[in-house]
């Protein structure tokens, strides 16, 4: 995405996800959470329960996300949740 990606990993905040909407998110079955070009990045309960290979390829989609990577069903144009993870595991060597 033409950014420094060590740099965007040291730049995001998380925050437990604890607010009303954060809280249906993590019900859905969602790891992590954060919006396009936001710093923050939001942690759910299952995060914590992941082996350590996941709990990497999670932190790198959400910063991707950070670094402004969009993502269907918000962008029909962007690639899907797995098509990302897939990207990350490939590319990174996880």
């Amino acid at each position: 995405m033409g950014g420094d990606g060590v740099q965007a990993l040291a730049d995001t905040r998380y925050s437990a996800a604890t607010s009303i909407g954060a809280e249906d998110a993590c019900q859905r079955g969602i790891a992590a959470f954060t919006v396009v070009r936001s710093p923050l990045s939001y942690l759910c309960a299952a995060y914590g329960t992941l082996e350590t290979r996941h709990a990497a390829v999670t932190l790198i989609h959400e910063a991707l996300h950070y670094a402004g990577l969009t993502e269907r069903p918000s962008d029909p144009l962007g690639l899907s949740t797995d098509e990302i993870n897939r990207m990350v595991r490939v590319c990174c060597g996880l």
